[in-house]
């Protein structure tokens, strides 16, 4: 408000004024100031703050040895604000006649009384926090309502039904439901899910309980789980154990391999066993040839699957010398090389852990399909079947006598008479003496995976075809 300001600057110039009148009039009756200070009282007489004291504007001055009255200053009167903060104080820029009160350590000055203006702005201050809290209040009350309606109603809902449908589970397995409600009492949120949760911990231990199957329920004499029923063969149990995920109490040779991981291990493995063979993350081509021949001895000796096949079934000495035969009879070619067959054996060892082969094979056949992957690529020429075809190769004029499309036939054939060709050697003689069963599982294992290995390249050979006819038919356009 600057008419403050104004005001205390006028008192001071009216002030000045009545002062030199009567110091050059002494007998002059001066009311100027008087009246000034009568017309600001009237003009505040309006207003909701008011002044209420003058210093400075004393009604006795003394100058020049002279005691000068200026009537006036006793006019603004009144009560003292009790709170400081109601207390406005106005004082001039300079005083223009020197006196007592109005010094350059003190000047003249106005108070005002603001208690009225605090006191409304004190009610709109507490108005203002009354319609926040109501505000939020209101807010509060209908985010309460949407989160009940949106999220608390639904999730409720959720929980009795999956309540009800553990509470229907548990009793067609027999066991009583411990979760009943007494009355009209109910379960908080948290306590029922936390009982949910143990439902469904029972219902997962009772599952897996009745799942687990031993190796003597898996028999191929008979199936001790009553009622008798007959027995199954490999197949039947292979597909048992993979639909209804059964799970296989670890067999005898599984406990044999795991007494024998106290004997000497006959590889120097150059990776990890941990970390590689637990996983599909070996790289044979960052590895050297001897190295991957370590691979291999581990994978047929060292590893579970080679404790239970390659010990009891090899002798060391003769797989090292069959071993380098058949790594020697691999051809340097880019891809069907023996960095592949490692890999390939690699995969089906992986393969075989994956699937619990032990459960449904015989160590006899995993320990062939081992030797399968390991030489089913063996003698490979690097030449596609039509090419040995196109070119009358010896290949084609040995095992084909029919018609080219039996070709690939032929090439399987000769991937198993080169293994045999390898094994007879009295010196490589890995399926022992007469022990025919190796002998022909190995042999039908090596023509199983180069039926998958032909059928994709056999599909690959009929996209490139069907990419040739097409520009060659662009070209004739």
């Amino acid at each position: 408000d600057l008419s403050m300001k104004s005001w205390v600057e006028e008192l001071e110039y009216t002030f000045s004024e009545t002062v030199s009148i009567q110091l050059n009039q002494p007998a002059a009756n001066a009311t100027m100031f008087q009246d000034k200070v009568s017309k600001m009282i009237s003009f505040y007489s309006t207003e909701g703050y008011k002044p209420f004291r003058l210093d400075g504007f004393g009604e006795e001055v003394v100058l020049q040895n002279a005691t000068i009255t200026v009537l006036g200053a006793s006019l603004v009167g009144g009560p003292v604000p009790a709170r400081i903060s109601s207390i406005f104080r106005v004082s001039v820029d300079q005083c223009m006649v020197l006196r007592s009160g109005c010094q350059a350590g003190a000047l003249a000055s106005m108070f005002f009384d603001f208690k009225g203006p605090v006191q409304v702005e004190s009610a709109q201050d507490m108005a203002l926090m009354l319609f926040v809290i109501g505000l939020m209040l209101v807010v509060s009350l209908i985010l309460s309502h949407a989160l009940d309606r949106l999220l608390v109603q639904p999730m409720d809902r959720m929980l009795n039904m999956v309540k009800s449908m553990a509470a229907d589970l548990l009793k067609q397995f027999g066991l009583d439901d411990n979760l009943e409600e007494e009355g009209d009492e109910t379960i908080a949120e948290t306590a029922l899910i936390e009982e949910i949760f143990k439902k469904f911990a029972r219902l997962a231990n009772l599952a897996a309980v009745r799942n687990e199957l031993t190796e003597e329920h898996l028999g191929q004499e008979t199936f001790h789980s009553p009622p008798a029923v007959p027995g199954m063969d490999t197949d039947a149990r292979a597909v048992l154990v993979d639909v209804m995920h059964l799970q296989v109490h670890s067999s005898m040779a599984s406990v044999a391999a795991v007494a024998n991981m106290s004997e000497p291990s006959y590889a120097n493995l150059p990776v990890s066993e941990r970390t590689v063979f637990s996983s599909f993350d070996l790289d044979v081509l960052e590895l050297t040839v001897d190295q991957n021949k370590q691979v291999v001895v581990h994978m047929f000796f060292d590893s579970l699957i080679g404790r239970v096949t390659g010990r009891m079934l090899a002798h060391p000495e003769t797989f090292h010398k069959f071993h380098s035969v058949v790594q020697s009879n691999y051809n340097s070619l880019p891809y069907h090389n023996y960095f592949h067959a490692v890999d390939v054996t690699y995969t089906v060892h992986r393969l075989m852990d994956i699937n619990q082969t032990d459960a449904w094979l015989s160590n006899v056949e995993q320990y062939a399909l081992l030797l399968a992957a390991l030489c089913h690529d063996v003698g490979h020429q690097g030449k596609t079947n039509p090419f040995l075809v196109e070119t009358q190769h010896q290949l084609a004029r040995i095992y084909n006598d029919k018609s080219p499309l039996e070709m690939l036939d032929c090439q399987r054939n000769m991937h198993a008479a080169k293994l045999f060709e390898i094994a007879a050697n009295e010196a490589q003689q890995m399926f022992g003496h007469g022990n025919i069963v190796v002998r022909m599982l190995t042999y039908a294992w090596t023509l199983f995976l180069w039926r998958k290995e032909a059928d994709v390249f056999k599909r690959l050979d009929k996209d490139a075809r069907k990419t040739a006819e097409h520009f060659e038919m662009v070209r004739l356009e």
